[in-house]
């Protein structure tokens, strides 16, 4: 109020104010005597603000709808709060200590259901109101930098948050989005998902391979185990492969390759739909035989996006039986932490087919506090491992630090990101077949087993020799480097490369190390490694990239 006079002129029209504001509202009412203490300042507020307005000659009534109570969609988990009863004061009006235990009665009324479970929303310390507006910011940006665009490519679009949501929101619905616009007008960074789209790129091309089960000219099924799964688990893969020629009629082919899934979580829909119709395209020139899949999210791929037939691996062992002869060092009885897959998400028949199966293998079942529909992502899921293995690392810890029991899934990216973490893990066909090394397989392995079940199939199953490619020069990689190598997701293919124009490019010697560098620039990326000499060759110590391209005479 500017002076006396305002507040002597309120005091006059208070009740005309009033009998105005009840013509364009029946929702506005100034305090009346009774009811609650939270009414009455209800009431206080609601006088306040239609005397405010008055005064300023606006309407009274515009913007009034959620004014007292109402019903809004905030959920409140109220599972461990005590219900207290109210305080009644004791001489009508409440006295200090009464409204203080009153107050205390209060609690923080807001929805964090998914914040609770996920370890992207907890890492960015973001519910998911607060991350949508800052999606939509960064998307809005014509000129400068999208800080957000972090925050977007590391969400693992695992859908566990719209399973817990009690309105059902997907964030990851958000985050996806603004990756498909970023990539559509060229603003995503080319770093971001680079390597995993040459993953892709390697995985259905150089080590990409179809074919009739030996014998055969048409196939009934395929088996597709999925990039992953024969990058780290070959053995497995084989051993399944065997077993399933001997005891499924009609054949059963083999198919190597990705799904696609990696461009469709990158954000590029086109490229995801081209790597989808050349997986067709193959698929009919077989003879359109079903498919059977080892990896969830493969089966989840086909089924939403294709005309392509396919069930799980774990379906068809529960039609056919589990192998008698099993080369598993799993013995009965033994405990697990059950890690579902988020493929399987929204998928009972996969999650109940699997306990099942390790029912039947007379294992027992740990359920983690978040399983089934409500599992957690691995990290490896929609990337995040790239985008943020700091994020990744976390995401994998939370699952792993939930039991001392060791950790059994059905996903062999789970299993890995487990591994990793130090955590003994299996993945389901490791129950019923061989076995795998508890040990990380890093990105140049996982493309030299990939390569090498290519070539050894063929040569074992088809009789089709390969020229295998011969190293000019022989290198040795030190173990911190190849751990370096892992992280930067350099390869030992790109040190290799890099080393083989060393008579070209020359190389730069530090006197006080004794140490030599040398580069190569490939595609937009420039290659930089350090070595020493020694009565063994060159050994490899250090290696980084970068996407400067330096022009000019020195």
């Amino acid at each position: 109020f500017r002076s006396s006079e305002d507040i002597q002129l309120v005091l006059e029209k208070e009740w005309t104010i009033h009998a105005e504001c009840e013509k364009e509202s029946s929702q506005i009412h100034l305090f009346e005597p009774g009811g609650s203490f939270i009414d009455q300042l209800s009431q206080g507020r609601s006088m306040a603000l239609t005397i405010d307005w008055a005064i300023q000659k606006v309407t009274t009534s515009i913007g009034r709808e959620k004014e007292g109570s109402y019903q809004t969609t905030l959920y409140t988990n109220l599972d461990h709060i005590e219900i207290l009863e109210p305080v009644k004061p004791v001489s009508g009006d409440f006295a200090i200590d009464e409204a203080i235990k009153e107050a205390n009665r209060c609690i923080h009324c807001e929805c964090l259901e998914c914040v609770k479970a996920c370890g992207f929303l907890q890492y960015y310390h973001k519910y998911p109101k607060v991350a949508i507006r800052g999606s939509y910011n960064n998307l809005s940006i014509v000129m400068g930098n999208h800080l957000a665009n972090g925050y977007n490519n590391s969400c693992s679009l695992c859908g566990q948050c719209k399973v817990i949501c009690p309105n059902g929101f997907d964030l990851g619905e958000v985050c996806l989005l603004a990756r498909n616009v970023m990539t559509d007008t060229d603003k995503m960074p080319v770093s971001t998902f680079d390597f995993a789209l040459k993953d892709l790129a390697f995985s259905n091309g150089e080590a990409f391979f179809i074919r009739h089960q030996p014998g055969y000219e048409r196939s009934r099924f395929i088996f597709f185990p999925g990039c992953q799964t024969v990058a780290i688990a070959t053995t497995t893969v084989e051993e399944v492969y065997q077993d399933l020629m001997k005891r499924v009629d009609g054949g059963v082919g083999l198919m190597t390759g990705c799904c696609g899934i990696i461009a469709q979580w990158a954000g590029d829909e086109k490229l995801f739909r081209e790597q989808l119709d050349f997986l067709e395209k193959q698929w009919v020139q077989m003879g359109k035989p079903m498919l059977i899949v080892g990896c969830s999210n493969c089966m989840e791929i086909f089924q939403k996006y294709s005309d392509i037939p396919v069930r799980g691996i774990w379906d068809l062992l529960e039609e056919i039986g589990l192998p008698e002869v099993s080369g598993s060092q799993i013995e009965r009885g033994t405990i697990f932490q059950l890690h579902d897959a988020c493929g399987a998400r929204s998928h009972p028949e996969i999650q109940e087919s699997i306990r099942r199966l390790v029912s039947q293998k007379g294992c027992t079942i740990l359920e983690e506090q978040w399983n089934g529909d409500q599992s957690g992502c691995c990290g490896y899921g929609g990337l995040t491992n790239y985008a943020n293995p700091d994020l990744g690392k976390k995401m994998s810890q939370m699952i792993t630090t939930q039991s001392d029991f060791r950790v059994l899934t059905y996903c062999m990216n789970c299993r890995d990101q487990f591994v990793a973490q130090g955590k003994e893990s299996y993945h389901i066909l490791e129950l019923f077949y061989k076995m795998n090394p508890q040990q990380t397989v890093d990105i140049s392995m996982k493309r030299f087993n990939r390569l090498l079940f290519k070539e050894e199939m063929l040569e074992k199953y088809w009789n089709e020799g390969i020229d295998r490619q011969k190293h000019s020069m022989e290198i040795q990689i030190t173990d911190d480097c190849r751990k370096e190598m892992n992280q930067r997701m350099i390869l030992e293919s790109d040190v290799r490369d890099t080393m083989s124009t060393l008579d070209q490019n020359g190389s730069v010697w530090d006197e006080k190390t004794d140490e030599y560098w040398t580069c190569k620039r490939m595609g937009e990326v420039t290659f930089w490694v350090k070595y020493r000499k020694d009565a063994a060759g060159l050994v490899i110590e250090g290696a980084y990239t970068h996407r400067m391209e330096v022009e000019g005479e020195a």
